[in-house]
């Protein structure tokens, strides 16, 4: 079987926040090569892996499996891609595309407005790869760190 027919995705449960927060923690410190450690430092200070329940709990979030283990993580509302995050040692595999795919087909369901998202500096090229395009770049606040973005559409 390909790799890529072995991934599974589905809804994130309760049970999943500590992996989900595991994933986007390393993510952010592996693959964000373009942030300082002090703003991966404060991006990241303060939160708790409860912090994405509220998410699960609305049916937003979606994790992806290899093998029954939660390799990457996404979060979609209608016209929005909040999130989209995969495990650093399975970063160019096909999850982090399964993942944005999945995610175009919730984002777009009774959305005729262009898809938005919020890009790290490193995964605009990934998102370039499949159609999206720069709006802006600007910086988003979280725990009072100030993160530089791209704001990006389909």
């Amino acid at each position: 079987m390909d790799f890529k027919d072995s991934l599974k995705i589905r809804l994130a449960k309760t049970s999943d926040c500590q992996a989900i927060f595991d994933i986007h923690v390393e993510s952010a410190k592996k693959l964000c090569i373009y942030y300082s450690p002090s703003i991966i430092e404060g991006w990241f200070n303060g939160r708790t892996p409860e912090g994405y329940k509220k998410g699960i709990d609305k049916k937003e979030i979606y994790v992806c499996e290899h093998n029954g283990k939660i390799k990457g993580f996404s979060h979609i509302v209608p016209g929005e891609i909040f999130g989209l995050f995969v495990d650093p040692d399975f970063a160019r595999t096909g999850i982090g595309t399964a993942l944005l795919k999945h995610g175009l087909e919730i984002a777009k369901k009774g959305w005729t407005d262009p898809i938005k998202l919020e890009s790290t500096l490193n995964a605009v090229p990934f998102y370039e790869k499949y159609g999206f395009r720069k709006i802006k770049e600007t910086v988003c606040k979280r725990n009072n760190t100030v993160i530089p973005i791209v704001l990006m559409e389909l």
